[in-house]
């Protein structure tokens, strides 16, 4: 057996939630390391007593539908039932709790169970699962420090044509995200940013992605119940209608990884301002650092990474939103090395550990 077939003859059953297509990476790396693997979506339960959520659309799936959970975690315990699993791999705790693990383990006395939290526990607080897994990793320092958890920063993928270094970089800021209710502060933040780009005469290209809410009968009356009710939603609808009139940074059509790695090579230096609370390092944090670009975050705990270099990386205050222009316009004089969270030795990482 190679050193790169170590799953060689081994079931993994990994539960990871689909975003982007990274699950979809993650379990052809798994197959490549010799794994046969059986994935299930960690899908998101709003109404999920552990979330908190005291919204109203959580509060009538629970009157309605309780064990809407239960019955997804059965599913999966029935449909392994016949299979010899090795290894539990689960990223997130939303599709997860007790009743999954004693069912895995009941007829796998042999599993090793694994978790990584790619979310910080003060936005989805699932710091309930730390005892019930043999492995537990974040990439929240904070949690790491609390709960005594293995740190381990996010992965980039460099399996496609947009990671090839490309000097003819003509954006000078770009920034790709979403905003939803937690994230609402990006609205001002974005603004502030193409500001600053007019003024300078620089050039921006600032997606900002807001998912439009399916359109039916009973969709329609939910949304209309929480603008009455729920300060926030109204608030993040305000927001939203505000500036898309005074700006065109809001699209409702997600990138796929094509575009976004076409958008990487042309720009000389990312945008990254994590949802508020949150101090783990983004995706795009890692991914446009290993595509070359220069970073721009509101995110200090990077400072405490060994690959920061401030020829790279600027740490700026988001409440006082200063972008040094000699940083915009300045090549780094050497490289920055971050192969160690390529998607294979990452999950190598987490796998071996």
């Amino acid at each position: 057996m190679t050193e790169d077939k170590f799953l060689l003859d081994k079931t993994v059953l990994f539960i990871g939630q689909q975003f982007y297509n990274y699950h979809e990476k993650i379990i052809a790396q798994l197959e490549q390391f010799g794994a046969k693997v059986f994935f299930y979506e960690n899908k998101i339960f709003r109404e999920d007593p552990v979330l908190n959520n005291n919204d109203l659309i959580s509060k009538v799936k629970r009157i309605f539908n309780p064990r809407y959970k239960q019955k997804y975690i059965d599913l999966i315990i029935n449909e392994t039932i016949d299979e010899n699993i090795d290894i539990l791999f689960c990223i997130g705790g939303f599709s997860v709790n007790l009743d999954l693990l004693n069912g895995i383990k009941s007829r796998n006395p042999h599993v090793k169970t694994i978790i990584y939290f790619w979310d910080s526990f003060a936005i989805w607080p699932f710091h309930n699962l730390v005892n019930a897994f043999d492995q537990v990793f974040s990439f929240e320092r904070l949690d790491c420090e609390k709960y005594n958890l293995r740190y381990l920063p996010l992965f980039y993928s460099d399996d496609q044509p947009g990671y090839i270094k490309n000097n003819e970089r003509d954006i000078d800021i770009l920034y790709v995200g979403s905003v939803g209710i937690i994230s609402r502060n990006r609205f001002e933040v974005l603004a502030s940013l193409r500001n600053f780009s007019e003024k300078y005469g620089l050039k921006d290209l600032l997606y900002l992605l807001y998912v439009k809410p399916r359109h039916n009968f009973i969709v329609n009356g939910i949304n209309v119940v929480r603008s009455l009710f729920d300060r926030k939603y109204r608030t993040f609808k305000k927001d939203l209608v505000n500036y898309q009139q005074k700006y065109d940074f809001i699209y409702h059509k997600p990138l796929d990884t094509v575009e976004l790695g076409n958008l990487f090579i042309r720009s000389k230096t990312v945008i990254d301002i994590p949802v508020q609370g949150q101090t783990g390092l983004t995706m795009r944090t890692i991914e446009s650092l290993a595509m070359g670009c220069k970073l721009i975050t509101s995110n200090s705990s990077i400072k405490k990474e060994a690959f920061f270099n401030d020829e790279w990386i600027q740490v700026l205050d988001e409440e006082n939103l200063e972008i040094d222009l000699e940083f915009l316009a300045n090549k780094p004089s050497v490289g920055i090395d971050i192969s160690h969270l390529t998607l294979k030795n990452w999950l190598k990482s987490i796998i071996t550990s």
